[in-house]
C-alpha cells in the first residue's frame, strides 16, 4: 500500500452521482466537512486533496485508465451508499479494483462504508458482487441515516458551517479513526525518515538504559497532554499569543485553537488535559448561538466530551480589570457563570505540577557484636 507521502489523494470517494443530486449535495457536503475538519485536526501533516468521482459512468465494461490510476493514487477509499449506488455495477467495479490493488489488509484498514439509508445496506450486501468481494459480510457499515426515517440521510448542517449534533456522533467516529491512520502514516519512517545521528558517542541525556527511560516516562507523565488555548476574538489575538508564550516559558506545552474550530466539533479537546478560555470586555463571538457566544460553546463542548472541570481555566487578559459588578461583554458572561479567573502562574502550576520527591533511602540494618571476657 502507498504511503501518505506518495499519494495524490487522501481518499477516493466512490458514490452514485444521482444520490448526491437527490439529497441536495449530501455527498459533496460530506467530503467538504471531512476535508476541512481533518486539515484542522492534523495541522502540520500534508494532506492531499480528496477525489470526488463524477457521474456513475458506464454500468458495464472496464474502468477507465484514468479512474484506476486515481484509485491507485489514493491513501484510502470511502464509499457512500444510497439507493442509486445499490443499482450501480460501475460503483462496485471501483470497489473491486480497490481491493485488488490494496489487498485484504488495505480492504480492512483503508476502506470506510457510509450508509445514507438502511435499504441501501440491505440491497448492496445482498448483491452477488458484494458477497464475492466481502465474503461473510465482515466489513463495517457506518449508518448515517435517521433512525426514525431510515430512508433519509442525517442532515449535515443546522446552519451554514454549524454541524448537526445527530450527524456529528458517527462523523467523529469515522474521522477520528481516519485521522489516527493518517497521523501514523505521516510519522512512519517511509514518509518521514529519521535524522542521521551525529558522529561520536551520544550525549548522556540520550543514552539508552533503564535510568533514562524512566526519566522520559516521568517527564511525559508530568507534562500530561498539554494545554489548549481556546478561540479568542481577533482583537485579543496578540494578548492571547503573549499568554501562550508565557506558559511555554514556564514549561507548559500549549497550542492555540484557530477561529475555524468554532465551526467544527472540538475534536482537539480529546487530546488535552487543560483548556484555557481567555477573555476581556470584548463582546462574545457567535452571540446569536449562545448567551456566552464562543466561550459558552467551548465550555459546553469541553464538558460534553467528559473532560475534567478542574482542567477548565479562565484567563482575564485585561491589565487592570474593574470590580466584577462592572464587567461587560465576554467578561460579564464569565462573572454570571460564577467562574473564577486564574493567573498564568496558577494555570502553569496545575498543568505542570512539580515532580514528586524522590523517596528517602531505606535505613540499612546493622548488627552489633559486643565481646567481653
Amino acid at each position: 500500500m502507498k504511503s501518505l507521502a506518495d499519494c495524490e489523494f487522501t481518499a477516493f470517494i466512490s458514490y452514485a452521482h444521482a444520490d448526491d443530486v437527490a439529497w441536495f449535495d449530501w455527498v459533496t457536503q460530506f467530503r467538504s466537512e471531512l476535508e476541512r475538519s481533518l486539515a484542522a485536526l492534523l495541522r502540520g501533516v500534508r494532506l492531499p486533496r480528496f477525489h470526488l468521482s463524477g457521474d456513475n459512468g458506464p454500468v458495464a465494461g472496464e474502468l477507465s485508465d484514468e479512474l484506476t490510476r486515481r484509485i491507485e493514487a489514493s491513501f484510502a477509499m470511502i464509499i457512500i451508499v444510497h439507493d442509486n449506488y445499490a443499482q450501480s455495477a460501475w460503483c462496485l467495479k471501483e470497489l473491486e479494483y480497490f481491493k485488488s490493488l490494496f489487498g485484504e489488509e488495505g480492504f480492512r484498514q483503508r476502506l470506510y462504508i457510509v450508509a445514507m439509508s438502511e435499504s441501501a445496506i440491505l440491497r448492496v450486501s445482498a448483491s452477488p458482487a458484494w458477497q464475492r468481494l466481502v465474503p461473510g459480510g465482515g466489513q463495517l457499515w457506518m449508518p448515517f441515516y435517521d433512525a426514525a426515517d431510515p430512508g433519509r440521510p442525517l442532515d449535515i448542517y443546522l446552519a451554514p458551517g454549524l454541524v448537526a449534533p445527530a450527524f456529528r456522533t458517527p462523523f467523529e467516529r469515522l474521522r477520528s479513526d481516519f485521522a489516527a491512520k493518517l497521523r501514523l502514516a505521516a510519522a512512519s519512517p517511509a514518509s518521514a525518515p529519521a535524522p542521521t545521528p551525529p558522529a561520536g558517542p551520544p550525549p548522556a541525556s540520550l543514552s539508552a538504559g533503564p535510568a533514562s527511560a524512566a526519566a522520559v516516562a516521568a517527564d511525559a507523565g508530568r507534562l500530561g497532554r498539554g494545554v489548549l488555548l481556546g478561540v479568542v476574538p481577533q482583537a485579543l489575538a496578540p494578548a492571547a499569543a503573549a499568554a501562550a508564550a508565557e506558559l511555554q516559558r514556564r514549561g507548559v506545552p500549549v497550542r492555540q485553537l484557530p477561529p475555524e474550530a468554532l465551526m467544527g466539533d472540538f475534536a482537539d479537546f480529546a487530546s488535552a488535559d487543560h483548556l484555557v478560555l481567555a477573555f476581556d470586555d470584548t463582546p462574545p463571538m457567535l452571540g446569536a448561538l449562545a448567551a456566552g457566544g464562543h466561550l459558552q460553546l467551548q465550555r459546553e463542548a469541553w464538558l460534553q466530551r467528559g473532560r475534567p472541570l478542574q482542567g477548565l481555566h479562565w484567563l482575564d487578559l485585561r491589565p487592570d480589570p474593574p470590580p466584577q459588578a462592572a464587567w461587560q461583554g465576554a467578561a460579564a458572561y464569565v462573572a454570571h457563570s460564577g467562574a473564577r479567573p486564574e493567573s498564568l502562574a496558577a494555570i502553569a502550576a496545575q498543568a505542570v505540577p512539580p515532580p514528586a520527591a524522590a523517596p528517602a533511602p531505606a535505613a540499612a540494618a546493622a548488627r552489633v557484636y559486643i565481646e567481653s571476657n
